[in-house]
This record gives structure tokens, C-alpha cells and sequence, in this order.
């Protein structure tokens, strides 16, 4: 930092303070109440598959990994909730394929391109170094719980017939 960074921090400690005191306090009641309905999403989609694989990760990334080989994430299902312009924090629910590196990508993911045609590719190459790619799927009604189950038990029933 230099010193004119330094002279504002020092200027306005305590208002500093108090707004990021507000806004870790905003962002975990958004992120509590992403998560209570994530949870509820967990049973009801555990309950409508028959499987419990599905996780919830960092508490905001409703997923199912299909771990072929049973030991490293291969190819799967992530989901998570997020906001609209007027901060409702679970306005949207947005549904994508991933493959946790290219070789299961490249595997799997032209089954799954013909199959979602609209669907968007999202190529991201992650922090540890592994290359992870996203498939975006649909974005559906935050509200509308049976559409969002409908259409996560859609991608689990496709996934599971990959191979």
C-alpha cells in the first residue's frame, strides 16, 4: 500500500469497520437462507432418486458426482442458487454439468451437449491446477421447488445412463 491508502484506512477506521462488520452479517443471512433451501432440495431429491450421493458443497453448491472410477470426481451435476438485481438471494436456480478434469469432459461431453442442445459451455480452468468444465443446463424459478427437482432428477437420470 502507500501512504495515501494508508492515511484513508487510518482516517476512516471505524466506519470501515462497522461496514464490513454489515456486510459479513448481509452476506451470511443470504448464504443461510440459500442454504436452508438447498437442504430442503437434498432430501426431496435424495428421496426422489433413490440416492445418497447428492451433497451439499460450501454450503451453497447443491451436487452429485458420478465417480466412475470411485475414487477421483469424474463427471456430475452442480446446482446452487443466486441473485437477482433486486438481492432476492434465491430468485434463480441455476443447473450445469461438470467435468471435474478435460479427460472426463472430453468423454462425456458430447453426450451431453446433443442431449441439452441449448445448453452453454463453460470452460474453467480451476485453482489446483485441474481443468474444470462447466455445461450450463437451465436457469429455472427460484421459487418453483417441483421444476427445480423435476429437472435435477432429469439430469440425474441422464447422467446415470452415461458410459
Amino acid at each position: 500500500m502507500n501512504k495515501e491508502m494508508d492515511a484513508f484506512f487510518h482516517e476512516n477506521d471505524e466506519f470501515l469497520s462497522e461496514l464490513l462488520k454489515d456486510y459479513k452479517e448481509y452476506k451470511d443471512k443470504k448464504n443461510k437462507r440459500q442454504n436452508e433451501r438447498l437442504t430442503i432440495l437434498k432430501e426431496r431429491i435424495i428421496n426422489v432418486t433413490k440416492n445418497e450421493r447428492w451433497k451439499i458443497y460450501n454450503d451453497y453448491d447443491l451436487y452429485f458426482s458420478k465417480n466412475i472410477d470411485n475414487k477421483n470426481y469424474t463427471i456430475g451435476i452442480e446446482s446452487w442458487y443466486f441473485e437477482d438485481e433486486d438481492n432476492n438471494p434465491s430468485k434463480y436456480f441455476r443447473i450445469v454439468f461438470t467435468g471435474w478434469s478435460r479427460k472426463y469432459w472430453n468423454k462425456y461431453g458430447d453426450q451431453i451437449k446433443e442431449k441439452y442442445i441449448k445448453g452453454e459451455l463453460i470452460d474453467n480452468d480451476t485453482d489446483n491446477g485441474k481443468h474444470k468444465i462447466r455445461f450450463h443446463v437451465d436457469d429455472i424459478d427460484g421459487n418453483n421447488e417441483d421444476e427445480i427437482i423435476e429437472k435435477l432428477k432429469e439430469c440425474f437420470e441422464f447422467i446415470q445412463k452415461l458410459n
